[in-house]
């Protein structure tokens, strides 16, 4: 049986299985990433605002000839643009980056909302604690002003990005348009196999008619390079944490032990003559996720696109590797947005983080 090649999303509409990840792809970089992608065979692309690079994914898109209806953009909502009134202003910017009219996807990307300094400043900081300056805007708010650009023809799909099953929940309660996507991390080490179950069966169970679930979507981790050190935050008020390009949530920011880099990883893509990286993807796929793997490099662009089915056997041992590590985890917000942490806990890496910076903006002075 051959892999799925793209899935049905709730929208109706078509997501391609594999896509080009942009997250910590330098803006010199992604630009030609994107066009090789997309001319290599790519339809998919995951972008963000807050990586910072939104103008030159743009850019490739429009070098590599492909024409846009034939390309499923990605984009996703920061959060310091909750609130009803600034939705619209953060997805137009993105547009004008992306040089197009509409997304095929737009995420919520995180279910934490800052309070708002202007349309650049990623990480505003908060005047007295000087930690991420974090507030509460209801979901439903930012939902509603979704559904209202879904309706402008801004927007063809909308989802969420590292929501929890619980916040889910209460969101579909309250929204016209279902969430049809939720972006989160998922490797072998972080399989997360309830909330992928659930996220297949809730549509059966709440739509008659309709078995097409929620897909889920994959941050998968291949081997980027080592999280960069900590940037001050100069004039903007950027936080220095490393994640994707300049912001502070950066995929395996606790510097665990990679999935790629496991030895019966290892060993399995070499029985089969492939790379631990496509060995993972085409995992990925067989789970029925669509996967985002990120690269630079022509050729490993090239490699990760080649999905094959996995034998049993394999796909089984692959399975059996989940040891629940969550490498995505920002607790120096303060939030416990996985249900995962104490605020004990939380509240000690937030003071942990604050020093730091207050280190590196010495250091500069």
């Amino acid at each position: 049986m051959a892999l799925a090649q793209s899935f049905k999303l709730l929208s109706g509409h078509e997501i391609p299985a594999v896509g080009l990840g942009t997250w910590q792809s330098k803006p010199n970089e992604v630009k030609n990433a994107v066009e090789h992608a997309l001319k290599s065979g790519y339809r998919h692309i995951d972008a963000a605002a807050v990586y910072d690079n939104e103008k030159e994914v743009g850019e490739g898109v429009k070098a590599s000839g492909v024409p846009r209806k034939d390309i499923f953009i990605t984009s996703k909502l920061w959060n310091t643009h909750h609130k009803a009134e600034d939705v619209e202003t953060a997805l137009d910017i993105t547009l004008k980056d992306l040089q197009t009219d509409y997304v095929d996807l737009y995420l919520i990307h995180w279910p934490v909302s800052f309070n708002k300094k202007d349309d650049a400043t990623r990480f505003p900081l908060h005047p007295v604690t000087e930690a991420v300056d974090v507030i509460d805007v209801p979901v439903e708010e930012t939902w509603k002003a979704l559904e209202a650009l879904v309706k402008k023809g801004k927007i063809r799909t909308i989802g969420v990005s590292n929501f929890t099953k619980e916040k889910i929940e209460a969101l579909w309660e309250t929204a016209e348009i279902k969430p049809a996507v939720n972006q989160i991390e998922a490797h072998p080490y972080l399989q997360q196999p309830d909330l992928l179950a659930w996220s297949k069966e809730k549509v059966s169970d709440r739509e008659m008619g309709r078995t097409d679930g929620r897909t889920e979507a994959l941050y998968l981790l291949l081997p980027p390079p080592p999280p960069p050190p900590l940037p001050p935050p100069p004039r903007r008020e950027i936080s220095g944490v490393a994640f994707r390009t300049p912001h502070p949530l950066a995929n395996n920011i606790y510097n665990l032990p990679r999935a790629v880099d496991d030895p019966t990883i290892a060993e399995l893509a070499k029985s089969l003559g492939k790379e631990p990286a496509q060995l993972i993807i085409s995992w990925s796929v067989q789970r029925g996720t669509v996967v985002l793997p990120k690269s630079v490099t022509p050729s490993r662009i090239e490699k990760n696109f080649e999905v094959f089915e996995l034998p049993k056997d394999v796909f089984e041992k692959i399975n059996a590797l989940d040891r629940k590590h969550r490498y995505n985890f920002p607790a120096r917000l303060g939030v416990d947005i996985f249900g995962e942490s104490d605020p004990e806990t939380l509240k000690k890496a937030v003071e942990t983080w604050v020093a730091q910076q207050k280190k590196i903006r010495a250091g500069q002075a």
